[in-house]
């Protein structure tokens, strides 16, 4: 299954936007997206500078996911549910100060 976001705003409208796009999602597409979430949210905070004084930045996330789940013989003989192929593609941009 697959996922996709393409969000634009602040680093803090952003971030929190992708807690909006999870509670869309379910089956293997919430599994994938909620592997990539923490690190699309650090990516995000620590590329925008948000320091006291600073002009807000706006910014533009694209962002998809994929991958899928197969059976596997577990250790003990039974089966587990294996995740694989998953790939992740991410494009981070900024569009400049939002001016105010």
């Amino acid at each position: 299954m697959s996922w996709s976001v393409r969000l634009i705003g602040t680093p803090e409208a952003v971030a929190k936007a992708l807690e909006e796009e999870e509670a869309k999602l379910s089956g293997q597409s919430l599994i994938e997206f909620r592997d990539a979430k923490p690190s699309l949210q650090m990516l995000i905070m620590q590329n925008f500078d948000n320091a006291p004084g600073a002009k807000p930045q706006l910014l533009k996330l694209t962002a998809s996911g994929s991958g899928y789940t197969k059976q596997v013989s577990g250790p003990s003989g039974g089966t587990q549910v294996e995740q694989v192929n998953r790939s992740c593609n991410v494009s981070l941009e900024s569009l400049g100060a939002v001016l105010t």
